[in-house]
């Protein structure tokens, strides 16, 4: 399942919204296209593991523990796109930064279950926002 935002970012922006994970294993990915690069960030939900993985154009750019997220409860994140770069943030406790060039992006999330382990999530009160 992907949700995509259809119109084009430009500028400063964040986007915020609270997420909780339905199942006991999720993948998800957050993905900006920046003209001809394609910047994804995955994220593993597990019982055992999280982890978080950047990749540029299919390439692994970084790779770390996450901040663990447990099955039925809401969390909070943030992705910011501004001078500094990319900022990702969950529960206010920044993952992941990269700088990257401020040129207008697409964004889309996407989930992805298992075999034989559907993975479902919940999103609520998401909201894109100008950055001054």
């Amino acid at each position: 399942v992907t949700l995509e935002k259809p119109e084009i970012l430009k500028g400063n922006f964040e986007i915020n919204f609270q997420l909780m994970s339905l199942t006991q294993a999720t993948e998800l990915h957050f993905a900006m296209e920046k003209e001809k690069d394609l910047y994804d960030v995955e994220m593993t939900i597990s019982a055992n593991t999280n982890k978080i993985k950047l990749y540029k154009n299919k390439l692994l750019v970084l790779e770390k523990d996450a901040i663990l997220i447990k099955p039925n409860a809401y969390y909070s994140f943030a992705i910011r796109h501004s001078e500094e770069g990319f900022i990702f943030v969950v529960n206010e406790e920044k993952v992941l930064a990269m700088h990257i060039a401020q040129t207008p992006v697409k964004f889309a999330i996407t989930l992805i279950g298992k075999p034989n382990q559907p993975a479902a999530f919940e999103i609520r009160d998401m909201v894109i926002n100008p950055l001054r």
